[in-house]
């Protein structure tokens, strides 16, 4: 395109004008002819705009087209549905059951394609476990209203075919109700819920069922209605309540009403291998099987018999009905107002050769009964140990933790000595929560087992459901009630091979000579501490001092908060130039002391995970990789 030559191109340069009229007019001529060419250049620039997106969106219709029916001749949609179906298989979870999500498989692979789905729905083994959540309204008989959920778990359920099941039912309550007395109440079938009655039409397929529940009174008509020979294939089965004080499980007396009793019910399943429940599911404890490897009794607000005695007898003879038992959880959780009496067990010692992990878990009851309770066992293979003790409270504010006496506290190193004692092979794993124990009773614990590897040690932590009985009591009170201070902690740093160095709170003289003379946990790799009061610097302290030789991975969770010296940025420098420099694995978390640390705090009720325990196997989960 020629462009329009300007009159003069020294008048451009200068920007005069003279003063006769003819420059003007030129310059105005060119001006206009400009224009014109210039809108014809932006029509023409418009006119190709418009091509070009046409161009461009026939461009990519076209691309899908082929893209489409390239991938019709892609490696992965020519697998043979067999091949597929193993790869769907290794898309399901493994450490819990499949969870009802459409953005989780198996539920998500149906979304993707017809001939996924069509796999997807004909694969019975990607529906062979299940995840229920449901919220608890004031009734059961509202939510029958509830169709389409039951529907799906119909479903669901279906499609697994002829395979053995795997369920995990959590009843979780959006608010929870406020205290009310005990009122005893029958138990009435019609208040089952209906996923309980979905899930028992395939009850001969069941090999593990772990039930979460609010309410119970509905439990034992529902498991006497089945026999032994109904569940032929069930290997695990727990079932579970709130511990709630105000809430629990109801108790049952076989004599009132001899339908209630479960001699002959499923509890007694010829395949059971696992069985976790709350004592109150069980009036009479006759739970006779052999091939029983793992069992936890949890004693709660609503199963405190009234004879203690008579209780530990049935015990008794539980275990020694279950003598291939490979793991043993008994957990008294009393209510502040309540107890176990501490002389009310008295049996012979009986010998458990195969167990493996004991966990003993002891709330508001006497130090006798754990005393009792290891005097009456002996576990010569045993590997895993956990104690954990809380203290009862004051009856007046500040209702502080009451300290067992050193009288008790001695008892229990001796019971402990004695019990590891009868051991085989040397213990490997501890978890130890004796937050109100003096420092030096602890210290003695640990020399009794100088072949650990792996030690967790939890302090005296008080619930924010409890942290209002503090009132009163100032932060450097509070703060002495927790024996897992700095100053245990320098006691820990002070250790080299066995022997202390420079000065501390736990001086030799209040050691024994037995412990002077033995290394303490020389060859720990894992260390857990929990629920302490260490701050900053005494754990910087600790993690330079390498006082264990043979320390791999370290936790600390600590409720001492971060002071104005030290910032969570200096913290993260320092531990992260040591993991360097020792090769240690460090974690640490300072949180608000009376915060919440329940495991259900991650899962919101509405949550298709809410239920959901991180770990399979609870009794390795202080020592599971964080």
């Amino acid at each position: 395109m020629k462009l329009i030559s300007p009159p003069s191109k020294a008048l451009l340069r200068t920007g005069y004008l003279f003063p006769d009229e003819e420059p003007p007019k030129a310059i105005g001529t060119t001006v206009v002819r400009g224009s014109c060419r210039l809108r014809a250049v932006e029509d023409e620039i418009h006119r190709l705009r418009k091509l070009t997106t046409k161009l461009l969106l026939k461009k990519q219709a076209i691309s899908t087209f082929v893209d489409t029916h390239r991938e019709l001749l892609a490696p992965f949609n020519r697998l043979p549905s067999d091949v597929l179906e193993e790869i769907f298989h290794h898309t399901l979870p493994t450490a819990h059951n499949a969870v009802m999500d459409t953005d989780e498989p198996p539920l998500l692979l149906s979304r993707v394609c017809t001939r996924w789905r069509r796999v997807a729905y004909a694969t019975p083994r990607l529906w062979a476990s299940i995840h229920i959540t449901a919220i608890v309204p004031p009734s059961f008989k509202h939510r029958r209203r509830d169709g389409r959920k039951l529907e799906a778990i119909a479903n669901w359920l279906s499609r697994s075919g002829a395979l053995p099941l795997s369920i995990t039912l959590s009843y979780k309550s959006p608010h929870a109700p406020p205290p009310l007395p005990f009122v005893p109440q029958s138990a009435d079938p019609e208040d089952c819920p209906p996923e309980m009655e979905i899930i028992a039409l395939h009850i001969r397929r069941w090999k593990s069922v772990h039930l979460d529940l609010r309410r119970s009174s509905w439990l034992p008509a529902f498991l006497s209605r089945f026999s032994p020979h109904d569940v032929p294939l069930l290997q695990s089965l727990c079932i579970i309540g709130n511990l709630n004080e105000s809430t629990g499980f109801l108790i049952w007396d076989e004599e009132e009403d001899p339908a209630f009793s479960l001699r002959d019910s499923l509890l007694n399943a010829p395949q059971l291998r696992s069985l976790a429940l709350m004592r109150s599911v069980a009036p009479d404890l006759e739970i006779y099987s052999p091939n029983l490897t793992a069992l936890e009794i949890t004693y709660g607000v609503r199963s405190l018999p009234l004879d203690w005695g008579s209780e530990f007898q049935m015990l008794y003879r539980l275990l020694m009905h279950c003598s291939n038992l490979e793991s043993l959880s008994l957990r008294y959780l009393i209510p502040l107002h309540r107890g176990v009496p501490s002389t009310a067990l008295s049996w012979s010692r009986m010998s458990l050769p195969h167990l493996r992990s004991l966990r003993l878990i002891m709330r508001n009851v006497a130090v006798e009964l754990g005393c009792r309770l290891l005097e009456a066992l002996s576990a010569p293979a045993l590997k895993h140990l956990t104690y954990h003790y809380r203290p009862k409270y004051s009856t007046r504010r500040p209702r502080v933790p009451l300290k067992p006496s050193d009288e008790a506290q001695r008892r229990l190193v001796q019971c402990l000595d004695s019990f590891f004692g009868s051991q085989v092979n040397a213990l490997e794993e501890l978890d130890l929560s004796l937050g109100s124990f003096d420092q030096s009773f602890i210290s003695e614990i640990l020399c009794l087992s100088p072949g650990l590897k792996r030690l967790s040690l939890g302090g005296l932590h008080v619930s924010p459901f409890n942290h209002s009985f503090l009132e009163g009591l100032d932060e450097a009170s509070r703060r002495s009630l927790n024996s897992l201070d700095d100053s245990f902690l320098r006691y820990l740093t002070s250790l080299k091979g066995g022997e202390l160095e420079g000065d501390c709170a736990l001086e030799p003289e209040s050691l024994n000579k037995d412990e002077e003379s033995r290394d303490i946990i020389p060859n720990v790799e894992l260390i857990r501490f929990w629920h302490v009061e260490f701050s900053p610097q005494a754990t910087i302290d600790f993690l330079r001092s390498r006082s264990f030789t043979c320390l791999q991975k370290i936790s600390i969770t600590s409720f001492v908060p971060l002071s104005g010296d030290i910032s969570q940025t200096d913290i993260a420098a320092l531990v992260e130039r040591i993991e360097r420099e020792t090769g240690l694995q460090i974690y640490l978390q300072y949180i608000q002391a009376g915060a919440s640390t329940f495991l259900d705090d991650f899962h919101h009720s509405h949550d298709p995970y809410a239920g959901i325990i991180p770990t399979s196997n609870m009794n390795s989960f202080f020592f599971s990789a964080w």
